[in-house]
């Protein structure tokens, strides 16, 4: 019975590609749909480099723990030292919490913050 004579051939295929071409528009339209749910992290992803503001110095000044420097839009990994008054360069203690970086010293105020890209901030005298 399983037989199939070659008159019915054609009405077999017909079948079968009708079956996969149903197959093929639901993968597609699956595919569309987790695009359209993640285009906009796509775009971001792509265009990171672009959308990030220059790093910017918000506040520094003198606390019970000592000097510190808040950062904003700083670039995750990258390091960043203070230069001090007499020249020295000291590696500070990083702590990133959201949108800020922040840089914790001794008690020493520096005259600039320098990343290891070479971008430089000067730290104002007075406490901000």
């Amino acid at each position: 019975m399983g037989e199939v004579f070659l008159h019915e051939v054609p009405y077999h295929v017909h079948r079968t590609i009708g079956a996969l071409q149903v197959v093929s528009w639901v993968v597609i339209a699956a595919g569309g749909a987790a695009l359209v749910l993640s285009w906009g992290r796509i775009f971001a992803w792509l265009r990171e480099d672009e959308t990030l503001p220059p790093v910017r110095l918000v506040k520094s000044g003198q606390d019970d723990g000592g000097w510190f420097a808040e950062l904003r839009n700083v670039a995750p990994g990258s390091a960043w030292r203070a230069e001090m008054p007499d020249g020295r360069l000291v590696e500070p203690a990083v702590t990133r919490s959201g949108r800020s970086t922040w840089l914790r010293l001794g008690h020493e105020r520096p005259i600039k913050l320098v990343a290891q890209t070479g971008e430089e901030l000067a730290v104002p005298s007075e406490s901000g």
